[in-house]
Parts: C-alpha cells; sequence; structure tokens
C-alpha cells in the first residue's frame, strides 16, 4: 500500500482524479448545473435539455466522479515502483478514455432518436468554450 509519505509525483496521479473527481461531484450540489448536463448542453446549442436527458446527464457526473474516485484510491492500495507514476497517469488515461467512449456507445443506445456529436467534435466545443475548467465555473455561478 502506498503511504502519503511518497514523493509528489509519486502522489500526482492520486492527486490528480480526486481533484477532477471534485470538480465533477461538487456541480451536482443545488442550484449548480451538472458539469455533463453543460457539456451537453454546448453539444446541443439548446438551452434547456429534455427531462430524460437532464436526469441522465445529472446521473452520469456523478458516475464520472465515482469513477475517478475508483482510479485515484487504486493509487492508495497498488504499489507503484519508484519512478512508476508517468506509467500510472497513462493507465488512468487509457481507462478514462475507454470510459469515455464506452458511455456515448451506450448513450446511442438510451438515446436512440437523438445524434450526439462525436468525441473529438465534442472535446472542440468544450475548447471553444474556454476549456473544462471555465465550464466548470460557469456551472458554478
Amino acid at each position: 500500500m502506498v503511504t502519503l509519505t511518497g514523493t509528489p509525483l509519486q502522489l500526482l496521479p492520486l492527486a490528480v482524479n480526486f481533484a477532477i473527481s471534485f470538480l465533477f461531484l461538487s456541480t451536482l450540489r443545488h442550484g449548480k448545473t451538472p458539469l455533463i448536463t453543460a457539456i451537453a448542453m454546448i453539444e446541443s446549442g439548446a438551452v434547456l435539455l429534455p427531462p430524460e436527458l437532464v436526469r441522465y446527464t445529472r446521473r452520469l457526473t456523478a458516475v464520472w466522479g465515482i469513477f475517478l474516485i475508483l482510479l485515484g484510491a487504486k493509487h492508495l492500495i497498488l504499489e507503484w515502483p519508484q519512478g512508476w507514476w508517468i506509467a500510472a497517469l497513462l493507465a488512468d488515461s487509457v481507462a478514462i478514455g475507454l470510459f469515455f467512449l464506452l458511455e456515448f456507445a451506450l448513450r446511442k443506445l438510451n438515446f436512440p432518436g437523438r445524434t450526439f456529436a462525436s468525441p473529438w467534435t465534442l472535446f472542440r466545443l468544450i475548447q471553444q468554450q474556454g476549456g473544462l475548467f471555465r465550464l466548470y465555473r460557469q456551472c458554478m455561478t
């Protein structure tokens, strides 16, 4: 088990996952716009989303937050050899990419009548809005 006395680089994967999970989960507070809901609004160009899509995106925001906590928690359980923090970050990136693609496929199955932007187009749309952190700040206002 990794102790919290490791070097800052050893703790980086843990900190990154927990910080990003905080961004997702903090937008679930009452009166805030869930992060995935805001992304869906950008994707569709709509100010209001259908209620079933709002429910789905709210739940998906929670699922992403929990998924990222679990990714971070594995760094507390697994003992990575010295200098393997880069491999740990790469493994997390692959897991996040696979999770994103799986969710995209499930979204198409759950909402067969809707068209969704490809993951790559969605990334571009988020960047055009100023990036994920700017979008987060908008969710929290």
